[in-house]
């Protein structure tokens, strides 16, 4: 106890400021889940731009050999899977500290 304030704790097992308030636990958890969701975002763009970059290389044909052209097409598909699931998680981190 600091200055005769009980701290208290909210379902995450964490000493919550809102229940101390006495307002609903939105979790203290709320910002760190938006931080990890702004950091996928963020992934994912990095993904959208090799994605990007790998079609380039894909379609050069005078300058690159058919397998790797063929290895920037699969490299492509996987960066844009990456970027998807991303978001998708950077979705559900959000709807989660809502």
């Amino acid at each position: 106890m600091i200055a005769g304030i009980r701290k208290q704790h909210c379902e995450h097992r964490q000493i919550c400021p809102d229940i101390a308030s006495g307002i609903a636990c939105r979790g203290p958890c709320a910002e760190d889940k938006r931080t990890t969701a702004n950091a996928y975002y963020i992934a994912a763009q990095w993904h959208d731009k090799q994605a990007a970059d790998c079609d380039v290389m894909a379609k050069d044909e005078p300058r690159l050999g058919p397998e790797i052209r063929q290895r920037a097409a699969a490299n492509a598909v996987h960066h844009r899977a990456s970027a998807a699931g991303l978001r998708l998680s950077a979705t559900g981190l959000l709807r989660a500290a809502l």
